[in-house]
């Protein structure tokens, strides 16, 4: 695959660098919409949920301000309770023992909502630094959130780890290197950063496909990858799928739940701790983003 550092001078406005923090929170809040959505329209009550999923759009259009944003987190957990009491009220009282698994899709989703809102409040409570991390709690929180996207596929995929996919499900792996004694260290942003990656993959990939990360650590350096057999990007459109809102041509035709931002938010992160950048595509071929980080030089 052809490899292109990211070397361009990317300017964000204020708003841009909010919603690129949120991005995670967006497409989590997003797919919260959408699930109540097509529980509605299964119980066959379009307005069941009009004052949760009106609240879902608040929610998002707060993250163009930083103290709106805050504020925001800091409701989630009491806004996902409020949404889960009123869809397991309305399940029931339709009878229907087979929206059951609409239910447990909003679950397993406000169960990420609860981990994404003490990740951002911990970040927002220390910026700037960096944080020691077990690889196995990395490791279940990626297998988390992809279980909970293949939750809300209703069965169109699923997922199978450390093993290659087949047919409807793709095969993940995660590899580290040079932990110690089972731990690494990084800025907290780029457990957000990876998790979104491999998303990102996930979105732009066939079932069946394959998503590889890596997380690899020496005195010196701390390097993220994701690796997919995903559409590629056209080798042209490399340096611009970084700009905010920005897709590659050949994806545009598929439907998603994100902003087009999430690659945007590596970059800037990246910039953020003096790191590089490098993405490596080919159209049809899949595609690598890969970010090297410089690791604090130890005080004394």
């Amino acid at each position: 695959m052809t490899e292109v550092e990211i070397m361009q001078d990317i300017r964000l406005t204020d708003e841009q660098v909010i919603r690129c923090e949120m991005h995670s929170f967006t497409n989590l809040v997003n797919s919260i919409f959408y699930e109540l959505q097509l529980l509605a329209g299964e119980l066959g009550k379009t307005d069941v949920f009009f004052s949760e999923m009106a609240l879902c759009e608040q929610i998002i259009a707060s993250f163009h301000n930083r103290d709106q944003a805050i504020e925001s987190v800091h409701r989630a957990e009491s806004f996902g309770r409020r949404i889960l009491e009123v869809a397991r009220l309305e399940v029931a009282q339709s009878g229907r023992g087979d929206l059951g698994e609409y239910l447990e899709n909003l679950e397993a989703m406000m169960e990420v909502v609860e981990v994404r809102t003490r990740e951002l409040l911990a970040r927002l409570d220390m910026p700037g630094g960096w944080v020691t991390f077990r690889t196995r709690e990395i490791l279940e929180g990626l297998r988390q959130v992809l279980d909970a996207i293949a939750l809300n596929s209703h069965g169109r995929f699923g997922f199978v780890y450390d093993r290659p996919g087949s047919s409807d499900r793709y095969g993940f792996s995660l590899r580290i290197t040079g932990a110690r004694d089972g731990l690494i260290s990084m800025p907290p942003i780029f457990i957000d950063c990876l998790r979104d990656l491999v998303a990102n993959s996930r979105k732009y990939t066939e079932p069946g496909g394959t998503i590889e990360a890596s997380l690899s650590q020496d005195p010196a350096w701390l390097e993220i990858a994701v690796e997919d057999s995903g559409r590629g990007i056209p080798p042209e459109e490399m340096e611009r799928v970084v700009l905010f809102g920005v897709r590659g041509t050949n994806v545009q035709d598929l439907p998603t739940r994100g902003g087009g931002f999430g690659l945007t938010k590596v970059w800037y992160a990246s910039r953020q701790y003096g790191g590089r950048l490098w993405i490596a595509s080919d159209a049809g071929s899949g595609t690598r983003v890969r970010v090297r980080l410089p690791r604090p030089v130890p005080a004394g």
